[in-house]
């Protein structure tokens, strides 16, 4: 060793190595390596291996060799830039979606989600999202001018509903309970009209037999005919027809009907009790034909009906009560009620 060489041992301190600073290496046989170190022998080979190994979570390990440049690159979003500072810095553009940056998505299918907050869809009209069974939480709609918002409300379900939407044949609009509106081409089934105005202002009232619509077609409801013997009493043991007054023949007095229908439900009165043992037994006619609803005026009552029975009438048949006193009954005088439903 020359005089001016020192042990690594022998110096009183360390300095800072220049880059043209030589490394002394013993290069020895015995490149052994104990536990605690104290036998290894520093060899070229030794000193050059493995500086160190990286793993990913795909491919092969990498072993980074001295003179050998480790390089953090970027993908699809990220970008890599490193600084003076011996620092990499990872950095993600606008393709990357965060949780509280604002972005616009473009093509994606979102699954069972649940979308809540304020959504703007400045551009709606151009917009084509896709959602599997998205849960929207009470969304709001801007109006024309996007200074008042539609306010949707739910209700307590028991179970989950599903609204199917029909298949519209032109650009179509919501109908509402409380907003006015002119409904076209619509079928009522078994409607109930309990008053309102129809065109031109004519009152509706709930007693209507018929509501006048705009292209000539009819709505028909239940109408109550009525009929009496006008003041003339049924006297004990005849036999009489009551209509529009009482006569003795079905067709002399009765109703003639205009359209089809169902007749049902006969209530009769009479201002009497026909008398103990007596009765009076009524009976409605078509054209001259008894029908099925008939009742009987018991001996010490005044009224009866027949609830169960019906029969149908249609244009021009006449409808009549036939009424036929016991031998022994009072004279009374007599009305009766009926219900037509038009077809």
């Amino acid at each position: 060793m020359a005089a001016t060489e020192k042990k690594i041992a022998d110096l009183v301190a360390f300095t800072t190595p220049a880059d043209g600073d030589l490394l002394p290496v013993v290069d020895v046989s015995d490149t052994a390596q104990s536990d605690d170190g104290s036998t290894k022998k520093i060899t070229r080979a030794n000193f050059l291996g493995t500086l160190f190994s990286i793993a990913a979570d795909t491919g092969t390990d990498l072993a980074i060799l001295p003179a050998e440049t480790f390089s953090i690159l970027g993908g699809t979003g990220i970008a890599s830039v490193a600084s003076a500072t011996r620092k990499i810095t990872l950095n993600i553009d606008a393709t990357v979606a965060t949780l509280t940056g604002t972005q616009t998505f473009t093509n994606k299918t979102f699954g069972a989600s649940t979308l809540s907050g304020d959504m703007d869809f400045a551009t709606y009209s151009a917009l084509n999202m896709y959602a599997t069974s998205p849960v929207f939480v009470t969304p709001q709609l801007n109006d024309t001018s996007s200074d008042h918002q539609y306010i949707t409300a739910v209700s307590e379900l028991t179970a989950d509903r599903t609204v199917t939407m029909p298949l519209l044949l032109a650009n179509d609009t919501f109908v509402f309970a409380n907003h006015i509106q002119t409904l076209v081409g619509k079928t009522l089934t078994s409607p109930v009209i309990t008053g309102g105005t129809i065109n031109g202002g004519a009152a509706l009232t709930v007693d209507s037999t018929e509501l006048n619509l705009l292209n000539g077609q009819t709505v028909l409801r239940k109408q109550n005919i009525t009929g009496n013997s006008l003041g003339t009493s049924v006297a004990a043991g005849e036999t009489k027809y009551i209509g529009q007054g009482l006569a003795a023949a079905a067709y002399t007095s009765g109703f003639t009907f205009a359209c089809s229908g169902t007749i049902k439900n006969l209530y009769v009165y009479s201002n009497a009790a026909p008398g103990a043992g007596e009765s009076i037994v009524c009976t409605l006619m078509k054209n001259n034909a008894a029908q099925a609803i008939t009742c009987t005026i018991p001996a010490t009552g005044n009224s009866a009906a027949d609830t169960t029975h019906n029969f149908t009438v249609s244009p021009p048949q006449r409808v009549s009560l036939r009424v036929v006193s016991s031998g022994g009954a009072a004279s009374v005088i007599m009305q009766f009620g009926i219900q037509f439903e038009p077809s």
